[in-house]
């Protein structure tokens, strides 16, 4: 109940979600369900299809549908697409170095159509869908404040001195 749901297509879901905090942090993990892709990648519809469909083979062409983007002042400084194999549970991604030091964070899904790649996608239903919780961001010190403590902290050694 507290997962951001997104969708490529054919829903009324978003197919991304924005994280702030008003100041630099660090990405260190957020949780993802995949909840699917239902894309083909055959030349030609009618091989997805086939005399009876099998939509379950729609669920296993992989492609990067899953992207993860970082930000500081408006400019992609890192990026992730990755595919995940249709799970009912969540899984744990834990983001290193490249998304440390950011002002945004956003994830979202992407279709085929937006990768450039050919195929086909499951009439009705979203080219691919994805569940995310518990996003973790760590705050990132500012520098004049760890200057000012140890100003502070400097006065109160030569005031007990005193």
């Amino acid at each position: 109940p507290n997962a951001v749901h997104l969708d490529t297509d054919a829903t009324s879901y978003d197919s991304g979600v924005s994280f702030t905090t008003g100041s630099l942090f660090n990405v260190s993990s957020l949780d993802v369900r995949a909840v699917g892709s239902s894309y083909c990648s055959a030349t030609m519809e009618s091989e997805c299809w086939g005399p009876a469909p099998n939509f379950e083979g729609y669920f296993n062409d992989p492609y990067p549908y899953i992207w993860i983007s970082g930000f500081e002042n408006n400019a992609l400084v890192s990026t992730l697409g990755i595919y995940l194999p249709r799970s009912l549970v969540f899984e744990t991604l834990f983001l290193g170095d490249d998304f440390a030091g950011i002002d945004r964070l956003v994830v979202s899904v992407r279709s085929f159509y937006d990768l450039g790649l050919p195929g086909f996608c499951n009439v009705g239903q979203p080219c691919a869908h994805i569940d995310v919780d518990n996003v973790t961001l760590e705050s990132v010190p500012e520098p004049t404040a760890g200057i000012l403590m140890g100003v502070g902290l400097a006065g109160l050694a030569t005031r007990r001195r005193g």
